[in-house]
C-alpha cells in the first residue's frame, strides 16, 4: 500500500474519531441540559409492604406473662394489652377467629397510649401506635417492631397523609410513619417542646402545601416540610401560615410578629410586602386582607388600603391559636363560603360552637347549623356579617 493510500485512510480515521466524539460531547451536554434537577416527591405513606424500610425496627422476645391468644370480641385487626413494663401485641387471624400473639416492646412504667395530645395516636386498624412512659416515648409497629427512643413525639396530619415529628434533646426530626427519617434540625420544627400540651399549632404546618415553621434561637421561620430546606430564615417573633378553610392555608404568603403586630410577609419574594402592622392578620383570600386592629375588623387590599370604609366592632381581640377549623367558639370567627367571606360574632353566650358544613339544621344543646339554614331560621344567637369580594361589599346579614 503506497503512501498517499495511507495517509488518506489515516485522514479517515481521524475524522470518523472526531465526528464520534462531536457526538459524544453533544449527546452528554443535551442530557446535562435535560437533566432532572427537581427534588423527587416523598411518599409519606409507606404502608406497602414491599416498600424500603430501614432496619432500625427491634423485635422483642416474647415477655413473660404474654398470652398465645386473646380472648376478645372482634373490632380490629390489631389488639393489645400490657403486661409488667411491656406493651403486648396481638394480631386477628381469620382462619381460626381469634387474636394472636404478634409481638411487644418493653415501655417502662406508667405506660401508656400517647393520647394526650388531639391527634389519634390509636391506630388499630394498620397497626401503629405511639407509647408513652415515665421514661420515654417510642413508636411502635405491630408487625415490625419498635423503633426510638425520644423525649417526645407528635403525629402532624392533613386528611390522611400524616408524619411523625420525634424531639431528642435538642435535635428535632421529622420522618414518615415507619420510620424514614426524612431530616433533624438543631431546634425544633414547632411548638413541641413541652409533653402533655395541647397537641400542634394547626398554623404551623400544612402538608398540602408542604410547609412548616420551624424555631431556632427562640425565633421563627418557615422550611419545606419534605426536605428541611429553608424557605425564610428563622428571625421573626412569631410566624404563622395564613388559614383560610379546612385545610387550606395561602400558599403565597404568611404572617410574621415583630413588636407585637404582625405583618404581611411574601414566600417567594421572601420579604415583607405590607410595611403596615396590625393586631391581628385573619386571613388572606385572593386580594383581600381582613385584618383585626384595636377590636375592629377591616377589609383591605393587598397595600392596605381600606376596600370598605365601614369597619366591624368585635368584643374581644383575636387570638393567635386555639381556632377550631371550622368553629367557633367564645367571641369572634370567620369562614370563606362561595368566594365570599363571613365574619361570625355570637350574641354575648358563652360556650357556642358553630358548625358550618352540614345541610341540615340540628340544636343539639351546642347549635350546630348551617350559615344558610341558620340565617333562614331566624337564629339570633350570632350575627352574620358578609363580605362580597366581587362587589367589595360589607352587609350584616341578619
Amino acid at each position: 500500500m503506497d503512501t498517499s493510500v495511507k495517509r488518506t485512510l489515516f485522514n479517515i480515521f481521524l475524522v470518523l474519531l472526531f465526528i464520534g466524539l462531536g457526538i459524544g460531547i453533544g449527546v452528554s451536554i443535551c442530557s446535562y441540559a435535560n437533566r432532572d434537577t427537581s427534588k423527587p416527591e416523598i411518599d409519606v405513606h409507606y404502608d406497602d409492604e414491599n416498600s424500603s424500610i430501614p432496619d432500625r425496627f427491634t423485635i422483642n422476645p416474647k415477655p413473660e406473662g404474654a398470652k398465645d391468644y386473646l380472648d376478645k370480641t372482634y373490632d380490629h385487626p390489631y389488639a393489645y394489652e400490657f403486661i409488667k413494663g411491656y406493651f403486648v401485641a396481638y394480631k386477628y387471624n381469620t382462619d381460626n377467629e381469634r387474636y394472636e400473639y404478634l409481638n411487644s416492646t418493653p415501655c417502662g412504667e406508667n405506660c401508656e397510649i400517647a393520647s394526650y395530645v388531639h391527634f389519634n395516636y390509636e391506630d388499630l386498624d394498620v397497626g401503629r401506635v405511639v407509647l408513652s412512659s415515665d421514661e420515654k416515648n417510642i413508636i411502635f409497629d405491630f408487625n415490625r417492631g419498635s423503633f426510638g427512643s425520644y423525649d417526645f413525639i407528635e403525629i402532624i396530619q392533613d386528611n390522611d397523609e400524616k408524619y411523625f415529628v420525634a424531639k431528642d434533646g435538642s435535635t428535632t426530626s421529622l420522618m414518615t410513619l415507619y420510620g424514614r427519617q426524612l431530616y433533624s434540625i438543631r431546634g425544633e420544627l414547632t411548638d413541641i417542646s413541652l409533653a402533655g400540651n395541647q397537641g400542634l399549632d394547626g398554623y404551623m404546618y400544612s402538608i398540602k402545601y408542604n410547609l412548616m415553621v420551624y424555631k431556632e434561637n427562640n425565633k421563627y421561620g418557615l422550611l419545606k416540610l419534605d426536605s428541611g430546606i429553608k424557605l425564610i430564615e428563622a428571625n421573626f417573633d412569631y410566624l404563622r401560615l395564613i388559614y383560610y378553610g379546612k385545610n387550606e392555608f395561602n400558599p403565597n404568603y404568611v404572617k410574621i410578629k415583630e413588636n407585637d403586630k404582625w405583618y404581611l410577609y411574601s414566600i417567594e419574594e421572601n420579604k415583607k410586602v405590607l410595611d403596615i402592622g396590625y393586631d391581628q392578620i385573619i386571613t388572606v383570600y385572593n386580594d383581600v386582607l381582613v385584618v383585626e386592629d384595636a377590636q375592629k375588623i377591616y377589609f383591605k387590599n393587598l397595600k392596605g388600603n381600606d376596600l370598605v370604609k365601614i369597619s366591624i366592632d368585635i368584643p374581644s381581640p383575636f387570638e393567635d391559636i386555639d381556632w377550631n377549623w371550622e368553629n367557633i367558639s367564645d367571641y369572634v370567627s370567620f369562614k370563606i363560603k362561595d368566594n365570599n367571606i363571613y365574619i361570625l360574632l355570637p350574641n354575648d353566650i358563652e360556650n357556642l360552637y358553630y358548625s358550618f358544613e352540614d345541610d341540615s339544621i340540628e340544636d343539639n344543646g351546642n347549635y350546630y347549623k348551617n350559615i344558610d339554614a341558620y340565617l333562614s331560621s331566624g337564629g339570633k344567637n350570632i350575627e352574620v356579617y358578609k363580605y362580597y369580594i366581587a362587589s367589595r361589599e360589607l352587609l350584616k346579614m341578619n
